[in-house]
């Protein structure tokens, strides 16, 4: 008795059952197989090696756009930095004791500068070391800021 393969399309013809059932699955996951295939390859992305012409001419474009955007931030921090610098040295000359400044720019207005000094400066009344330090930062700065915060580190001493 011969056995015909019942796959679609396939047709062929076997003497043994067993021999025809395995050519069947056989059969079904080659074409399973292919149709899978079929879709990845119909679905995939077609990659070039080095970008067109108009991929180079964009990647250019939105680097230079933010490269010039960026030209006017850069400029602000390095004027702050500059700034900072010299309310630092303005304060260590008239207090002695060298403070760090820090400042916080938004949208081109100064909203905050902190000054920090390392010690305590129990000599010098707290509201003169204020208006000194007020006096260096709008000098320097060239505009008041919103809030100017003044700290001060203290070592490690006896617990109260």
């Amino acid at each position: 008795m011969a056995y015909t393969c019942s796959a679609k399309g396939c047709g062929q013809r076997t003497q043994h059952q067993i021999g025809a059932r395995a050519h069947v699955a056989a059969c079904l996951s080659y074409r399973a197989v292919c149709l899978l295939h079929k879709i990845v390859y119909a679905t995939m992305w077609r990659v070039q090696r080095c970008p067109g012409p108009s991929m180079f001419r964009a990647v250019v474009i939105v680097f230079l756009a933010f490269a010039l955007s960026a030209c006017d931030a850069v400029a602000t921090l390095k004027d702050g930095l500059q700034q900072a610098q010299a309310v630092e040295a303005d304060l260590e000359q008239s207090t002695g004791v060298k403070p760090r400044v820090g400042f916080n720019w938004r949208n081109g207005r100064l909203t905050s500068v902190t000054v920090l000094f390392p010690k305590l400066d129990e000599s010098r009344p707290l509201g003169d070391l204020a208006s000194l330090v007020r006096a260096a930062v709008t000098k320097e700065f060239k505009q008041t800021p919103d809030a100017i915060v003044l700290s001060f580190a203290l070592d490690k001493g006896p617990s109260v």
